[in-house]
């Protein structure tokens, strides 16, 4: 075959074996709650003191938002992606101590069934629980069962008043099956500060540092 007669076609098959699809229902996150994400930029670091004074630094390596308007998206025959569209935004960081290193990351989700955000949240080996659901699948979607299991509440810090965080214990979290002698016991994640707290299974709690 001919070279340019093959350069011709290549493309315009990959055209005529995509389509146009419709997302009937879709979220969207606005800027307060896009807040949850922002308070942060990949490169950011954060220095946490530990009740026995040693230092850990924050570093977020990487921030994804994906929080499209538009209803009309393309895709292949074989990767259809549903009538539904959820907004998502996430981060995630390392925190680095002298003898080690964790990784953790944190991610909301505008639930279009819902219409309601859905957290989620790991540190080191604590991974928050996620809102059950049971499949539908006439419809092809989650149908989300009870309440959202993650609070948004007011906590006091340090002295301090914080609006809008959301406190990781085993209420709401759970360890991973593997255990280990540094288990993260807890965390709390602030909608305008990121993470702000930590603390082990030893009993070594770390708090940021303002």
């Amino acid at each position: 075959m001919h070279k340019s007669r093959l350069l011709f076609l290549l493309p315009l098959s990959m055209i005529l074996s995509c389509c146009i699809g419709y997302y009937s229902d879709l979220s969207h996150l606005y800027d307060e709650e896009l807040q949850w994400i922002n308070c942060y930029n990949v490169g950011d670091t954060v220095i946490f003191q530990s009740d026995n004074l040693k230092y850990d630094t924050l570093v977020v390596d990487y921030k994804k938002i994906e929080n499209s308007e538009n209803r009309f998206f393309i895709h292949y025959f074989d990767d259809y992606m549903g009538d539904s569209y959820n907004a998502t935004a996430m981060y995630a960081y390392y925190i680095k101590s002298a003898a080690d290193s964790i990784r953790g990351n944190f991610k909301i989700t505008k639930l279009v069934e819902k219409d309601s955000i859905e957290w989620s949240a790991i540190l080191y080996d604590r991974f928050s629980n996620s809102w059950p659901y049971e499949v539908d699948s006439e419809q092809d979607r989650h149908i989300y069962i009870g309440d959202n299991p993650i609070k948004v509440t007011n906590i006091n810090f340090n002295g301090k008043k914080l609006n809008n965080c959301i406190t990781f214990s085993d209420s709401n979290s759970r360890p991973a099956k593997y255990k280990g002698y540094s288990d993260i016991d807890s965390f709390i994640i602030s909608r305008d500060y990121g993470l702000i707290y930590y603390k082990y299974t030893t009993g070594e709690e770390f708090y940021r540092q303002f």
